[in-house]
This record gives structure tokens, sequence and C-alpha cells, in this order.
């Protein structure tokens, strides 16, 4: 089958059936896989940001104007892989929720997601009435997706305005696994 298409393809008939023409055939097309591998578009591999210093620059200042030490700050900005997203993290939670500088610095470098997480919470804070803020960070930060954790505690808020929103934190954080085991 390979030696048909090749033989389609360049033209030339490969009608030896030897398993040294087979090795061969083999590792032609073996390298044609690893050259059109090689001559894949960009997009076509996971793209990761590139980090520069600047990056590491708006860390630091947005960690210092959420009240973290200079200290603490360069040592959480060095550790993570996208510094930006981690002071978007702790100046939008600080600035919104009324939580403190370092909680917010921890919630944000323990998660995955910091600029998700940021999102989630104060998009709850926000729409939240009376909601303990710690608790809605500790709620986004157990989310594997924060974001969608968000969409789920507003969504229902504004429909269920009876239902406080630090018991819906819980129900869209563990939400039934079956129907069956509604309580009804």
């Amino acid at each position: 089958m390979v030696s048909s298409w090749l033989s389609r393809w360049t033209g030339l008939r490969f009608s030896d059936n030897r398993p040294q023409t087979r090795r061969w055939l083999s590792r032609i097309v073996l390298s044609m896989g690893t050259v059109s591998l090689l001559a894949a578009p960009v997009t076509a591999f996971p793209s990761f940001d590139l980090v520069d210093e600047k990056d590491y620059r708006i860390c630091a200042e947005g960690l210092r104007q959420a009240g973290i030490t200079p200290l603490l700050s360069s040592q959480a900005c060095a550790g993570v892989i996208r510094p930006k997203d981690l002071s978007e993290c702790v100046v939008g939670i600080s600035n919104t929720a009324q939580i403190s500088g370092e909680e917010a610095l921890v919630g944000c470098v323990s998660v995955r997601r910091p600029k998700e997480l940021g999102v989630c919470v104060t998009s709850i804070v926000q729409v939240g009435r009376g909601v303990d803020p710690l608790n809605v960070l500790n709620s986004c930060g157990l989310s594997l997706l924060p974001e969608r954790h968000s969409f789920c505690v507003v969504g229902l808020a504004e429909v269920n305005r009876d239902i406080p929103v630090d018991d819906l934190l819980n129900v869209c954080l563990r939400p039934p696994e079956q129907f069956i085991d509604l309580d009804l």
C-alpha cells in the first residue's frame, strides 16, 4: 500500500517486495512524516505567551500597589509562569472584594488560572448580597474552572434572589452528580 502510494506520488515503480526495499520505503515515509511535522504551522502547537522584563515589572508594580512588600512581590512574580496574570488577579481582587493584598496573593498563587480567579471573585462579590469575600475567594479557588464557576453563581443569583449567594457557591461548586439525588 505504501509502495503504491509512493509510486503514484513520485512516478517511480516499486514492485520489489524484498525486506530491504520495504525498510527503505518505510524510512522514506517516516522522513516525509517528520518533514511534514516540521513544516506544520506554528499555530498547530500550543502557544505560550512569551514573557519579557516588562511583564515582571508590571507584576511587581501591581503587587506593590496592592500592599505587598517588595521582597514578597519579587518572590511571587519570579515564581509564576505568567507574572502579568498574577498581578491582574491580586490587584483586581484587592480593589473590588475588600480582601487584603496578602490574602489575594495566596489565592492567586495557588491556582492554575489566576486571571480567571480574579474575574470569578470580582464578579461574584459585585453581584453578591452580603456575601463574605473570603468565602468567595475560597470557592473560586477550589473550582477547576473559576470563570465558569462565577457564571453559575451569578446567573443563579440573578434569578433566585431569595437564595443566599453563599449557598449558591456550594451548589455551583458541587452540583449533584445525577438528577435522582435532587431533594424533591
